[in-house]
């Protein structure tokens, strides 16, 4: 069983945002993103899903409905009352947060921060060939890293902070793509994808414009809207893609009616 970990500043009957980080694991925090949440008059909460006390060392075929469980269990206040949840998901934590979106519709807003659109093999660094995530019992079809590749090369001397190239020939390889694509048609609820044109983790703004085609061709009537800065990898480091997730999520939870809590 996973165990899932949150880090809480929740109001009583405040909207909450749930905080999904990304590979480095354990609980994400920003100084910079916790100060506009809770600006917006709106409670916070992150989520550990792996790299923490019980939890996974690796993003390795982590089952995904107990983090749906943990997020769908946050709406419910001392009260009783059924309060507003958005999802913001950064990096890894984006590929999870539209995963959770397009399986669950767990979240009444979601923001994918550097998304993206497949499903890539687990973090951990192997020769063997595992899936990021399960999902009823079985690992989910992934985008295999081509380990004897340029791109390979470059992410074993410089780091995770440089594979953009390991992920592009990914892509380009994969005879799986469409198996191992997020259903991102099947989410009803408002999505702001933000992509970062100088992303050298992964292509992220590419991705994003990925998403925008498949969620268009499929689904016409989609809430989805994408926005992409001539910024790196670390959005959530610059003001400007801050404010604009935290717009985003205020707008949809003041055109739901459900909600409860502050509008500001």
């Amino acid at each position: 069983a996973l165990s899932v970990y949150s880090a809480k500043h929740i109001e009583e009957t405040s909207p909450i945002v749930d905080v999904l980080g990304g590979s480095e694991g354990g609980i994400f925090y920003s100084f910079k993103l916790t100060s506009a949440i809770l600006a917006h008059g709106h409670a916070m909460t992150s989520i550990a899903y792996h790299g923490a006390l019980g939890t996974p060392a690796y993003v390795k075929e982590i089952p995904i409905e107990p983090i749906i469980k943990r997020i769908s269990d946050l709406r419910s206040d001392a009260a009783g009352n059924q309060r507003c949840i958005a999802v913001i998901g950064i990096s890894k934590g984006a590929e999870l947060a539209l995963l959770l979106a397009a399986k669950a519709d767990v979240a009444d807003v979601t923001v994918a921060v550097v998304p993206s659109y497949v499903v890539w093999q687990s973090s951990e660094i192997s020769l063997s060939r595992h899936s990021s995530w399960v999902y009823n019992g079985e690992p989910l079809t992934f985008v295999e890293y081509p380990w004897f590749s340029n791109g390979a090369l470059t992410y074993l001397i410089k780091g995770p902070m440089q594979a953009r190239g390991i992920h592009e020939t990914g892509l380009k390889n994969t005879t799986s793509l469409e198996e191992a694509s997020i259903p991102v048609e099947n989410i009803s609820k408002p999505v702001l994808l933000q992509g970062a044109i100088q992303d050298k983790v992964w292509p992220s703004h590419e991705m994003s414009l990925a998403i925008m085609e498949r969620v268009t061709n499929k689904n016409p009537k989609h809430r989805f809207k994408l926005r992409s800065y001539d910024l790196n990898h670390f959005l959530v480091a610059n003001q400007e893609p801050v404010d604009d997730a935290l717009k985003f999520i205020t707008q949809a939870f003041n055109a739901n009616t459900t909600c409860e809590g502050s509008r500001i």
